[in-house]
C-alpha cells in the first residue's frame, strides 16, 4: 500500500510539472504562416511562432526589415526571393507584433520581454511592394533572429541568434 502512495504521488507530481510549465520542450517554434496578395506588385507577409525559456528571461526585438550587411542590429532580417531564391527588388516594411510586454529600448526603440517559464506568440508583418507584379513563389525567408538572454538581470550573452538551420523553418510563400 505505501508503494502505490507513492507511485500515485510521483506521477501526480511529474504531471503537476508537465502541466505547470508553458513550455513543450521547445524554446521556439514556428506556428502558422500565410500569404495575402493586396494586388498584383503588393503582398502581406505573416509567420507567427512562439519564444519562451524555463531558465531565463528573453527579449526579442519588436523591429523587422530586410537584410542587410550587418548582424548589429537588434531586428528580425528576412529577405524577399523569387521562386528559384534570387533575391527580388521590393519596397517594404515589417514589424513584429506580440502579446509579450512591450518596454523601451533606449534609442526610441523598442523590444518585448519574456519572463522565464512563459511563452510569448510572435507575429512578422511583412508589406511587400514591387515595381514590377510579384510572381507566383515570393518568398519572404527570414534571415536573422536575434534574442538576448538574461540570467539574474544580466544578459548572458548580450546577443543570441537563432540557429541558420532552424530558421529555414520562417518562411512563407505567395503562391497565386
Amino acid at each position: 500500500m505505501e508503494h502505490m502512495k507513492k507511485y500515485f504521488l510521483h506521477s501526480a507530481l511529474v504531471l503537476g510539472v508537465l502541466f505547470a510549465f508553458p513550455n513543450d520542450g521547445q524554446a521556439f517554434k514556428v506556428l502558422d504562416e500565410s500569404t495575402y496578395r493586396l494586388d498584383a506588385h503588393t503582398a502581406l507577409f505573416t509567420i507567427t511562432y512562439e519564444f519562451g525559456f524555463l531558465n531565463a528571461d528573453l527579449w526579442m526585438p519588436m523591429g523587422a526589415g530586410e537584410k542587410s550587411g550587418g548582424t548589429s542590429d537588434f531586428r528580425l532580417m528576412y529577405e524577399i526571393t523569387d521562386a528559384s531564391g534570387t533575391p527580388i527588388e521590393t519596397t517594404n516594411a515589417g514589424v513584429v507584433l506580440s502579446d509579450a510586454t512591450l518596454e523601451e529600448n533606449g534609442d526610441d526603440a523598442y523590444r518585448y520581454a519574456v519572463s522565464k517559464t512563459d511563452r510569448a506568440s510572435f507575429m512578422l508583418i511583412g508589406l511587400i511592394t514591387s515595381q514590377s507584379p510579384l510572381p507566383s513563389g515570393t518568398t519572404l525567408k527570414v534571415t536573422s533572429l536575434p534574442f538576448v538572454l538574461l540570467k539574474d538581470g544580466e544578459s548572458k550573452p548580450a546577443g543570441q541568434f537563432v540557429d541558420p538551420s532552424i530558421l529555414s523553418e520562417y518562411k512563407t510563400r505567395l503562391e497565386s
